[in-house]
């Protein structure tokens, strides 16, 4: 079944319309990779102190959303936290939020991030009887006849890859069966060992969380549905699709279950980069066509923009790599220089001088495949073509 991206109002609204549906049916919600208390990166000099805070805000805003909303089950398939760095007070922070919603059964499998290695973060607690935690890559069951489901769940297998054991596995087909995890096989063509295997087997809805795997919608299986939480919150540029989670309004038929499945964008950040041609733009070009681009994409307050410059302009050239996202609308702005100085530069391969020789010998470098290499190389002729030309080496 195809699935839909919604806002959260208008998602909500298909999934709990009456009083009367919310009996004939369930609401499942499925979240991965959140880590929170997770370090955060850099973004900009005002409000880096705050993204945890953000992150937070947008954790219990999801928390709320599930009270309001009815969902009866949230799967936590993998990185609720970051165990490097998750504090006291934040699994406190969680007891408190899923004690505070009886009428929700909570499901956590642990993942990379904060896998069980002798022990676990998570007895650090005594955690409600409403939240139900999967540590071991032997997988385990949680029966939840109020609900009608059986949720088959496993933590995250460290150093190696596994596929959890559930050969001979029979389900009740008067449950809706949910296998829930982490997955940490490597990708095989279009899917990975571990999602061949489990989809199957059979299961209503397949949850699964891989750290670095995008929601990329929601699959068919021969009983069911199968789908990646993808990031509650996008992390970095690796993922510039929108964060967000996955909810299921799920109605029990004659004939089975019949799942309507819809991607909430809950989180408070989205990534987005943009590649530029330079070549022959000015300074003042420069920041219209940014602003052009902005207006365009729709990116505002919560977009963090990474602006990459292309192309070739002269060896005097510096393009301005700092500015202000704020004055743009944005979160933050970055800018990447891939720009080659060597537009009109012929003369320096030729020329019989310190410039000449400097520009030679890095140009190579400058061409390579290695956008690291290049980078690099660029670098280092801008600071030494500018100390040749008496300029000051901060301008470069």
């Amino acid at each position: 079944m195809a699935e839909e991206n919604l806002s959260p109002d208008a998602a909500l609204a298909r999934g709990a319309s009456a009083e009367d549906e919310r009996e004939r049916e369930l609401l499942i919600m499925h979240v991965g990779n959140v880590f929170l208390d997770a370090a955060v990166p850099h973004l900009r000099q005002d409000r880096e102190e705050h993204r945890m805070t953000e992150k937070r805000l947008a954790f219990s805003r999801l928390m709320r959303v599930v009270k309001e909303e009815g969902v009866s089950l949230l799967l936590f398939s993998g990185n609720l936290v970051d165990g490097t760095y998750a504090a006291q007070d934040t699994l406190r922070y969680l007891c408190d939020l899923f004690a505070a919603n009886p009428a929700c059964q909570f499901v956590i499998c642990t993942g990379e991030a904060d896998k069980y290695e002798g022990n676990s973060i998570y007895s650090y607690e005594s955690w409600p009887d409403n939240v139900h935690i999967f540590t071991s890559p032997v997988p385990a069951t949680v029966h939840l006849p109020s609900l009608g489901v059986c949720v088959y769940g496993w933590g995250y297998a460290a150093d190696r890859a596994v596929v959890p054991a559930f050969e001979g596995a029979v389900f009740d087909k008067t449950l809706y069966n949910v296998l829930c995890g982490t997955d940490n096989t490597e990708k095989d063509g279009d899917t990975s060992p571990l999602w061949r295997g489990m989809s199957a087997l059979g299961a209503n809805y397949l949850a699964l969380t891989k750290r670095n795997a995008s929601f990329a919608g929601f699959s068919s299986m021969p009983t069911g549905l199968a789908a990646y939480s993808g990031s509650f919150e996008s992390e970095g540029f690796g993922e510039c699709s929108p964060g967000g989670v996955n909810l299921l309004r799920v109605e029990k038929t004659e004939k089975g279950y019949r799942s309507y499945p819809v991607r909430l964008p809950l989180g408070t950040l989205r990534y987005a980069v943009e590649h530029m041609d330079i070549s022959y733009l000015s300074e003042e070009e420069i920041e219209r066509e940014i602003f052009a681009r902005i207006a365009k994409e729709g990116y505002g307050e919560e977009t963090v923009l990474r602006v990459v410059y292309t192309g070739c302009v002269p060896p005097e050239a510096v393009p301005v790599c700092r500015m202000d996202g704020g004055r743009f609308g944005v979160y933050a702005l970055q800018i990447c220089d891939e720009s080659l100085p060597t537009r009109g530069a012929s003369y320096l391969e030729r020329e019989d001088s310190l410039a000449g020789e400097l520009y030679r010998a890095l140009l190579p470098k400058m061409q390579a495949e290695d956008p690291e290499e290049r980078r690099l190389a660029v670098r280092a002729f801008r600071m030494g073509y500018a100390a040749l030309l008496g300029r000051d080496l901060a301008e470069s």
